[in-house]
């Protein structure tokens, strides 16, 4: 058990590595670009984001996290999964950019300049959808160092050409070509490590066997639908109901969110395998993951979202200098959605290993109904802030129902009393920062955390055994091939 536990931990820390350099190179390109330009420039880029962001979840399907449940159980079916969806994703992406470019261009009445940076970084749509089949099979054979070393390599290459760009004095138009550029390149990486260090894929078109495939991805589909149009909706109602600025404004709060979502999709990422072997062999040991996992993500986030809430006034100034400031009050109420979002992986994942992955699609249903039902409210009267408020409130609804029904038909443990010590430990923190209010907001959080990890230690909330399994997992150096 214990070296399974480390598997995990090791390879959500090289998965940590692979989204972390992507995300990065998002995060910091969105950054320059305001300090350069400013919320405007910034919220087309963002905009433009957005958009690749939803017709590319669109044209997944579902069939990557399929994928990864079937193959995890049984890898003779790895290269029939991989050829067959290849083909399919091939199809898709292609109808799928080119509704997105109809709609953007003819439809919503963006100005030509976004409307062309929309359309560029949309042409990743297609690498993208097939480079996701790549990692889906890494995932399930859990050899996520090959994930990492392609994130490394992309990154790397956004964050070079994008500053060569910004030097040079090009613009947004620029920075959306070498995203697209960027992307086929992770594409030919991702292509040839399958075919170098896995089963090759096979091309044969079978459609007994598609069809089946594609009904039972359809809940996976609707997940992955319903959780990008609530992540993504915000910033798109904005752009119609208030301008590129407040677009700007909101996602200079919520990019530091989603750079730190890197942490609950790594996760994800590791423990999905893991928990479909154990779930499959009907092993005791699944129980014992799940409760671990769901101790681990909360301690690990709720100190993160209180020091940003604490010193989002200087995090922003940092990040952006002047132009920004409502973005800190943003960023103060939309940042404790990173805590929800850390103690649903196990929640979600232990739902889809027991194949209730309708009620999942249900359950994001409601949520994704919520948020734009509240971002429609909100948004006209209180802008970026409204936004906030609306992904706090629909992520709230989203975990307490899942929670309820795990409880109530999966697994039978209450988390209540696990909250106990950590929220002790976050109120002794904030009550630190308080009192330091008078420094630096940065100092201030800084000594609170500090008193977060002191209790946390002298409690017991980990415990010693636990302690000896993450330094096994610290050990090791980190082998790529």
């Amino acid at each position: 058990m214990i070296a399974g536990i480390v598997r995990v931990l090791r390879n959500s820390t090289l998965s940590v590595v692979a989204d972390a350099v992507a995300r990065a190179s998002n995060t910091v390109l969105f950054i320059l670009i305001s300090r350069r330009w400013g919320a405007v420039e910034g919220g087309t880029y963002a905009l433009a984001l957005t958009y690749a962001l939803l017709f590319t979840q669109l044209s997944f399907w579902g069939m990557d996290q399929l994928l990864t449940r079937e193959v995890a159980k049984d890898r003779s079916v790895a290269g029939k999964f991989v050829g067959s969806f290849m083909l399919i994703r091939v199809v898709l992406s292609l109808i799928l950019f080119g509704v997105m470019a109809l709609l953007v261009g003819r439809v919503l009445g963006y100005a030509p300049a976004t409307a062309r940076v929309i359309v560029i970084v949309g042409l990743s749509i297609i690498p993208e959808s097939i480079s996701n089949i790549c990692q889906a099979l890494f995932i399930a054979y859990e050899q996520i160092k090959y994930s990492t070393l392609v994130g490394i390599v992309v990154g790397a290459l956004r964050l070079a050409g994008g500053g060569l760009v910004l030097l040079a004095g090009g613009h947004v138009e620029a920075i959306a070509v070498l995203l697209c550029v960027s992307s086929v390149v992770g594409l030919a990486l991702n292509l040839g490590i399958v075919y170098l260090r896995f089963p090759r894929p096979s091309w044969r078109p079978n459609i007994q066997f598609w069809l089946p495939q594609l009904k039972t991805a359809v809940s996976f589909t609707l997940i992955g639908v319903f959780y990008i149009i609530e992540f993504q909706n915000d910033t798109l109602l904005l752009s119609v109901f208030k301008s590129e600025k407040d677009v700007g404004i909101y996602n200079a709060a919520t990019t530091i969110l989603f750079a730190l979502a890197v942490l609950p999709q790594a996760f994800r990422a590791a423990i999905f395998p893991v928990m479909s072997r154990l779930y499959a062999a009907a092993s005791p040991t699944l129980a014992v993951v799940y409760e671990k996992s769901f101790k681990y993500l909360l301690i690990t986030s709720l100190p993160v979202a209180a020091g940003l809430m604490l010193s989002a006034g200087s995090v922003t100034r940092l990040l952006y200098r002047g132009g920004f400031e409502e973005s800190a009050t943003v960023l103060r109420v939309v940042i404790w959605t990173f805590v929800l979002l850390m103690i649903n992986v196990p929640v979600a994942r232990m739902m889809v290993v027991a194949n209730e992955q309708n009620i999942l699609a249900v359950l994001q249903g409601l949520s994704m109904t919520l948020n734009i039902g509240l971002n429609v409210a909100l948004i006209p009267q209180m802008g970026a802030l409204g936004a906030a408020w609306a992904r706090l409130g629909s992520t709230s609804l989203f975990i307490i129902l899942g929670l309820v029904y795990t409880y109530w038909r999966l697994y039978r443990w209450n988390p209540v009393w696990v909250f106990l010590r950590p929220l002790i430990a976050l109120a002794i923190m904030i009550g630190l920062s308080w009192l330091l209010r008078g420094l630096n907001d940065l100092i201030a959080a800084s000594v609170g955390l500090a008193g977060y990890a002191i209790w946390i230690w002298i409690s017991g909330v980990v415990s010693q055994d636990e302690w000896a399994i993450l330094a096994q997992v610290l050990r090791p150096r980190l082998h790529i091939v």
